[in-house]
């Protein structure tokens, strides 16, 4: 969803933590500790999905840093990208695209042909939202 933010939302950071830093202020509003770093993220309607190097996605509320729920997306031999598009989060890996609700459900998992180039794929919803990953640069 391409929209412009509002100066009240926080721009977030992801890494070993979440941390959301108030944006005209610089000051951090909330942090949360994970003992897995996060391979991918993705935000949306209030929600902050992440993705940890052990295949648990967690969902924080973005204004609180409150967990909402987690779901296990193991096994996930990678993750290349993660895209959410009209309610619906979708999680590819090397060979594997798995389609989650907001509510935390797995709608479905499906076998995807493996990337033999490159490990990071890219997603597209028709009509939708799209991510490309750079490959230009090795």
């Amino acid at each position: 969803m391409n929209r412009t933010p509002a100066q009240t939302e926080p721009v977030i950071v992801v890494s070993s933590s979440i941390t959301a830093v108030d944006r005209a202020t610089g000051e951090v509003r909330w942090k949360q500790e994970f003992d897995n770093g996060f391979r991918r993220y993705a935000v949306d309607s209030g929600r902050i999905f992440a993705l940890d190097s052990q295949g648990t996605l967690h969902c924080l509320d973005v204004a609180t840093g409150a967990t909402i729920g987690k779901v296990d997306l193991s096994p996930l031999p990678s993750s290349g990208a993660m895209l959410f598009d009209s309610g619906v989060l979708y999680v590819c890996g090397d060979n594997v695209l798995i389609a989650v609700s907001i509510d935390g459900r797995v709608l479905w998992r499906t076998s995807v042909g493996y990337n033999k180039v490159h490990s990071l794929p890219g997603i597209a919803v028709v009509g939708g939202n799209s991510l490309q990953p750079d490959f230009s640069k090795g």
